[in-house]
């Protein structure tokens, strides 16, 4: 099982968008997408 979490930074509306991505075995996959100031 891989996690990977990438945090990105906006300019506009000082808003920071988390992707976590959930990878179990070879074909499930699971992403989560989170926006939050």
């Amino acid at each position: 099982m891989s996690v990977s979490v990438s945090k990105n930074p906006v300019n506009k509306g000082q808003l920071s968008t988390i992707k976590v991505s959930l990878s179990c075995g070879d074909k499930s996959r699971n992403n989560f997408e989170w926006l939050g100031s």
